[in-house]
């Protein structure tokens, strides 16, 4: 990391983390299995699992997003706002709106 000066964003540090569905799968089957189990405890775990998979499907749809080539859908709705006059005016709207964000 000392070779890469303050401001170089080159390098990325990345962790490797257990599998936490996999663990609250495994802390519910023990749960289950007990005579004097807690529901909410096992509410928890489910709720904890849910979360894992709502996570992991929107991670599999930013990666479809990023894959995804967007232009030429872009480019035929410029040409209907150019067609139907509108796409100078939104350009001017853009302008207005980058101006507004950067200051």
């Amino acid at each position: 990391m000392q070779l890469y000066g303050t401001g170089e964003i080159r390098f990325n540090l990345m962790g490797i983390v257990a599998n936490k569905k996999a663990a609250l799968e495994k802390q519910l089957a023990s749960e289950t299995e007990k005579e004097d189990f807690d529901a909410e405890v096992i509410e928890e775990l489910q709720a904890g699992i849910e979360v894992e998979d709502n996570k992991f499907e929107r991670y599999d749809r930013e990666n479809l997003m990023r894959k995804h080539n967007f232009l030429p859908m872009i480019m035929e709705h410029m040409k209907i706002l150019a067609e139907e006059g509108k796409l100078v005016d939104r350009v001017g709207q853009a302008e207005v709106k980058g101006k507004v964000v950067n200051h």
